[in-house]
């Protein structure tokens, strides 16, 4: 009976604490139904932006594609011709040539306008595309004028020089001819610099994803 006194005198001192555990203990049984309501609704929330990262990968990616359709072609043809023309003669048809590469860049440039237009990126992608157009123009200015000589002296008609606009025209497509390899150089690291900023994007937004698919699985 000593054991049994004992036993209701430390049940009866510490009752009060012993009715609170078991209140508390209760009150979280009962809100178990609670958390999984709230988990499913964070789950939820979750889904709708994890979908939006997912298409804001899928876009630069498809811009980014595009960007390396229009250039990655003509600058490749253009630095192996200039290539050649290091080791040859640039008297050999190069002025010809130069109007060709400054028809490419012409229409690279006008494509370019058009698909940045359609799309909008981080502002250090906005920064660099901006860089790439005006270094595309930059090299098509250059292009056309070691061409324009020879382009109006095969089109007279179209041409209103006078004899010192003529001299000048040509001793600037000398010195244009010896800064063309220079441009192409620039628009080769435009190019190269979008294209860097297109990863580095596209990264951020991979892990930006990846934290929200360990809340979902959390």
């Amino acid at each position: 009976m000593i054991h049994w006194d004992c036993f209701f005198d430390w049940l009866n001192k510490w009752q009060t604490l012993i009715a609170g555990i078991l209140a508390l203990a209760a009150a979280i049984w009962a809100l178990r139904p609670v958390y999984k309501q709230l988990a499913l609704a964070r789950a939820q929330n979750d889904a709708v932006p994890r979908e939006k990262v997912g298409e804001m990968i899928l876009q630069l990616d498809s811009h980014a594609a595009e960007v390396f359709s229009i250039m990655s072609k003509r600058m490749v043809d253009l630095n192996n011709n200039l290539g050649w023309y290091e080791v040859h003669e640039k008297d050999y048809k190069f002025d010809e040539w130069c109007g060709e590469q400054q028809q490419e860049f012409m229409h690279a440039g006008m494509e370019l306008k058009t698909a940045f237009a359609r799309s909008h990126d981080v502002e250090v992608v906005e920064a660099r595309k901006a860089d790439l157009l005006a270094a595309v123009e930059a090299l098509n200015g250059v292009l056309w004028e070691i061409h324009a000589p020879e382009y109006f002296s095969r089109f007279e008609e179209e041409c209103s020089w006078t004899d010192e606009e003529r001299q000048a025209a040509n001793a600037r497509s000398n010195q244009a001819a010896g800064e063309v390899e220079d441009y192409a150089t620039k628009t080769s690291a435009a190019f190269r610099h979008l294209n860097e900023a297109f990863a580095e994007q596209r990264r951020s937004l991979v892990s930006r994803l990846r934290v929200i698919d360990d809340r979902l699985l959390a």
